[in-house]
């Protein structure tokens, strides 16, 4: 995330950071907290440059189910177990018909079915409620 590549356009008479499009600018000025975001987000950057996502995923749908599960466990007790669980449902739809015993008898499984059911409502798609890496 380079803040020096976002282009911004403010408006006349506007404050920066209330700017809205108008006719002739369909580029807003990102907002105080989509700045210190992108601070924040640059930071961590810097601290961890090679930073991996330990949870093994092939889809956005399987990284939210994943980071769900590894609430409840470690990330390798998650990556033992969901090569199975994503061979039976690979997707959210899939997922959201399992009945929840069937996804883990142990309890977790109201998480899983949720965020299934969530995914289902968003084309199969996690819904992303921040810009950056998912």
């Amino acid at each position: 995330m380079n803040e020096d590549n976002r282009q911004t356009a403010a408006l006349p008479g506007a404050d920066a950071d209330q700017a809205t499009p108008d006719s002739d600018s369909l580029v807003q000025t990102p907002s105080k907290s989509t700045r210190y975001g992108d601070e924040i987000i640059h930071e961590i950057e810097k601290i961890f440059p090679d930073a991996e996502c330990e949870l093994h995923h092939e889809s956005p749908f399987q990284l939210l189910v994943a980071v769900a599960l590894s609430a409840q466990t470690t990330d390798a007790a998650v990556n033992k177990v969901t090569p199975a669980l994503f061979a039976a449902y690979p997707n959210a739809d899939a997922m959201s018909r399992a009945e929840p015993a069937d996804l883990d008898p142990a309890g977790a499984e109201g998480e899983v079915h949720a965020g299934a059911h969530q995914q289902g409502q968003h084309n199969g798609t996690p819904h992303k409620a921040v810009d950056g890496p998912l």
